[in-house]
């Protein structure tokens, strides 16, 4: 991925939603989609979630973003994809942390 300074292209985050239970939100600015940053940012989010104990990840995406819900399938290989209220809902475990310091 190319190193960029001076602006931000992409934000990501999490938000505690239950006990051991996170949502992860991820947004990267049109110009620097599919270079890489979307991953980061998840792979950022996971870490710090799973630092903090959480066990259990959930998303919401519009039927129409395929990069997200493509980024999550290959990220979390069992993730569970529903459609309700007309926007896919993404949900899945967390790695232990043992595995995601390996």
């Amino acid at each position: 991925m190319a190193q960029y300074q001076g602006t931000a292209v992409g934000i990501g985050r999490y938000v505690v939603t239950a006990p051991g239970e996170v949502e992860i939100a991820l947004e990267v600015v049109d110009a620097w989609q599919r270079r890489g940053v979307g991953r980061m940012l998840l792979e950022r989010a996971v870490q710090a979630a799973v630092d903090a104990a959480m066990h259990s990840v959930v998303a919401i995406a519009a039927p129409d973003n395929r990069a997200v819900i493509g980024l999550a399938r290959e990220y979390f290989p069992r993730v569970r994809v529903q459609l309700l209220d007309g926007m896919v809902w993404l949900s899945a475990a967390l790695p232990e942390a043992s595995l995601a310091a390996a």
